[in-house]
């Protein structure tokens, strides 16, 4: 016989308490206790909507219940006001069931919302396995800081990795400060040098900072005067100099700055000559030189500058003889060798008289590789769609 409603909005459900004491232990302690409810024939239940009020009562008397998408967060919330663990349960196995691209961030928070272990550990892990297929569907805007870091420390590439983070910073709204702090869980050491200067060095969060290889962190340093990406910097007798690049899609730069490592203090140099972006900078002999650089998608430059800090001036050396765009450079011997770009260039400089020679190119174009000087040889290392590596020989001028 019926002897109690129970009511969930404008639902009227008619129920028999020895029923829902018997399966609920919320309802336990409700009938048999001295509570207000017990004798009341009539129990208004505010925090549990009337769609998931009739399919609790259903399944309090039949142990089954229809969860759907639309439902299911409905009976996480009645099943944890009520102490339905099972019924929690079930709703937690079919939600492990829906994660997908889409719903795996909402999904996350809402097991954090509700304590459901298993479900977090599903949905992290499927984050952090699809974060490269499901990029562009993630709701970044809603993964909270310490899933971030976990994806972060878990995903194995440190390319998408970084991408993420800097979507994330932009969709949360976040300043340089936490895109810096964040920035420790992604080594970048393990990513291309075409994708530093793509994508690293292009963005406008990155200001400037310093990386400490004993360990392992990051160093926030005062932020750069003029705010550029594809610009070129070197270390040189105690200053960090940063040299030309980009300030828009339209306009190069010419602005130099030095940064003095002691006082971490910035000093704004007589300009470049030249406005130019992916300029290539060697130190030889304690002197700095500036090479080539681009000053259009569509134009390169050959021109060569020395820097006089004693005079803080520039001076116009000879210039590059061959096609240098997108090459690379090195020291060795006190001479400056330019290597790879687009031409297969292979020039050497010589300082002292302030000429150029040609020699023998490489093999492999290396277009915004790396160059080295190893073991008495110059090695240059991969490039734009290159995981190739070729060495040369200065004495005997063979690769």
């Amino acid at each position: 016989m019926v002897d109690v409603r129970l009511v969930f909005g404008d639902r009227r459900v008619p129920c028999h308490r020895v029923v829902l004491a018997g399966t609920c232990e919320y309802f336990k302690r409700m009938f048999l206790t001295k509570m207000n409810e017990q004798s009341s024939e009539e129990v208004t239940i505010k925090e549990i909507s009337s769609m998931s009020g009739v399919l609790v009562v259903d399944y309090l008397y039949s142990r089954t219940v229809n969860i759907t998408v639309d439902n299911a967060q409905g009976l996480l919330e009645a099943s944890s006001m009520l102490l339905l663990d099972e019924l929690k349960h079930k709703v937690e196995e079919f939600l492990v069931r829906q994660i997908e691209a889409q719903s795996c961030v909402s999904l996350l928070n809402l097991a954090r919302l509700f304590e459901l272990k298993a479900l977090i550990e599903a949905s992290l892990k499927f984050l952090t396995d699809n974060l490269d297929k499901a990029f562009d569907e993630i709701e970044m805007k809603e993964l909270q800081e310490e899933d971030l870091v976990h994806v972060l420390k878990n995903h194995a590439s440190q390319r998408v990795c970084f991408c993420a983070l800097q979507k994330w910073v932009r969709c949360t709204g976040g300043d340089t400060d936490q895109f810096m702090a964040l920035l420790q869980h992604v080594d970048l050491s393990r990513c291309s040098k075409q994708f530093i200067l793509t994508n690293v060095l292009s963005k406008e969060l990155l200001n400037c900072a310093l990386f400490c290889t004993k360990n392992r962190e990051w160093r926030i340093l005062p932020s750069i005067t003029i705010g550029r990406y594809l610009h070129s910097s070197i270390y040189h007798k105690g200053h960090l100099y940063i040299v030309g690049g980009r300030v828009s899609e339209t306009s190069c730069s010419d602005s130099v700055e030095s940064l003095d490592i002691e006082s971490l203090q910035w000093r704004q140099l007589p300009p470049l000559p030249v406005h130019v972006y992916l300029c290539l900078m060697v130190s030889v002999s304690d002197r700095l030189f500036v090479l080539g650089g681009a000053a259009s998608k569509q134009s390169s430059s050959r021109t060569v500058y020395e820097y006089s800090a004693s005079q803080s001036s520039w001076r116009c050396c000879a210039p590059i003889p061959g096609d240098c765009h997108l090459a690379s450079a090195t020291s060795f011997h006190d001479q400056v060798f330019v290597i790879g770009g687009y031409d297969k260039s292979c020039m050497v400089y010589e300082p002292r008289v302030d000429c150029w020679g040609m020699l023998q190119r490489p093999q492999r174009r290396h277009s915004l590789g790396v160059t080295l000087e190893w073991n008495g040889k110059i090695i240059v290392l991969g490039g734009e769609g290159d995981d190739s590596i070729e060495e040369y020989c200065p004495q005997t001028n063979q690769w």
